[in-house]
């Protein structure tokens, strides 16, 4: 009878744990108008990933997995028809139409909620950001130096009011997934100071969170070159295949231009920086340029076209290159300007306030 006991226990056991439902990441969408095209699930972490394709049946899908940390999934149809769920083990169900699927009604997980509410806020500064925006071309076109001015302050309110509202939403959710993920999104571009400010607020629990752990190097990245500290230095071959580093160059006033010849605003930019490099290269001023370009032939002509008369290098790596990971290089131009000890005294100056720094710095010798 003892013996009966201990089966019957065990077998409750069993059935009580085998109903036990494993955490997992469920949805279910209608969208209007899909039929029964394929979608694409991608997640973000790095850089968008494809994870998998479903189909959809009379307009519906329906998806699940189970995640080891909340994570960016991304359901696309077509290349430029997406909308995002920030996922969590949870359910989540979603209407859409076809044509606007970024305007995707998304309900459940408590972090994608609050996420939703950011988005909601923000848009409406950014549309503030737009008006003000569209009036402040519209008195520098009529000439109304006063009204600018005023304009002007306007604006740099609507941007200090979206760095708050991302900020607080970072502090708020410090202890969450979600916080990191904005924190990423957010303060990537930012440099040293305000990154290592913000981290602060995310809680250590976050540890082996991925979007945790890609914040903080990047801080670390950025808190390695910012202003004051030393130049990282690297080694790359001119066109004539000869090694140039930053350390070469020690002695004399440094400009670092990241660029490349497919890159609109750099070629914009490089009169200036030609002006600039004229001006004062007999004053203990020189330019290392590193290009992100692919082919050398397309770096070789711009150089030419564009009378670039200084030091050139270049790995035909693209983003990958060493010296845009050693920087934290995320968009170009991108530019440093470096003393005489190799020490980082400016980033990206250009136009007049590069020629001002210059001026103060080598008019007097």
């Amino acid at each position: 009878m003892k013996y009966f006991g201990y089966v019957l226990f065990a077998l409750m056991t069993l059935v009580m744990v085998s109903c036990q439902k494993e955490p997992v990441f469920r949805f279910t969408g209608i969208i209007n108008g899909l039929g029964e095209q394929p979608v694409v699930v991608s997640k973000r972490v790095e850089r968008n990933t494809i994870i998998d394709t479903i189909y959809g049946k009379n307009d519906k899908i329906t998806y699940s997995m189970s995640l080891e940390h909340p994570v960016l999934l991304t359901f696309s149809v077509g290349r430029r028809n997406s909308f995002s769920i920030f996922a969590e083990n949870d359910r989540y169900d979603v209407i859409a139409d076809i044509d606007s699927l970024y305007m995707a009604d998304i309900k459940g997980g408590a972090m994608q909620q609050e996420l939703s509410a950011l988005m909601k806020a923000n848009s409406e500064i950014e549309n503030k950001m737009r008006l003000t925006g569209r009036s402040i071309r519209n008195a520098r076109e009529k000439g109304d130096m006063q009204l600018e001015e005023t304009l002007l302050n306007e604006m740099t309110r609507h941007v200090e009011e979206k760095d708050n509202l991302y900020y607080n939403f970072i502090s708020v959710n410090g202890k969450q997934s979600v916080g990191a993920y904005i924190a990423c999104r957010y303060l990537w571009s930012k440099e040293a100071a305000t990154i290592e400010e913000k981290f602060l607020y995310l809680d250590e629990s976050l540890v082996h969170d991925p979007y945790y752990q890609r914040i903080k190097s990047r801080m670390e990245i950025m808190s390695n070159c910012a202003i004051g500290k030393m130049a990282p230095d690297f080694r790359l071959n001119d066109p004539e295949g000869n090694p140039v580093s930053i350390s070469s160059f020690k002695g004399k006033y440094l400009l670092v231009d990241f660029w490349a010849s497919w890159c609109g605003p750099c070629r914009a930019e490089n009169p200036n920086v030609v002006k600039v490099y004229n001006k004062y290269k007999d004053k203990g001023f020189d330019i290392l340029s590193v290009s992100l370009d692919k082919k050398k032939e397309d770096w070789l002509k711009a150089i030419n076209d564009d009378k670039l008369n200084w030091n050139h290098v270049c790995d035909f790596k693209g983003w990958e290159t060493q010296p845009c990971k050693l920087y934290g290089v995320n968009g170009v131009p991108h530019i440093l300007l470096i003393n005489k000890e190799g020490i980082i005294i400016a980033k990206n100056l250009r136009g007049r306030q590069l020629e001002e720094k210059l001026s103060e710095l080598l008019d007097s010798l």
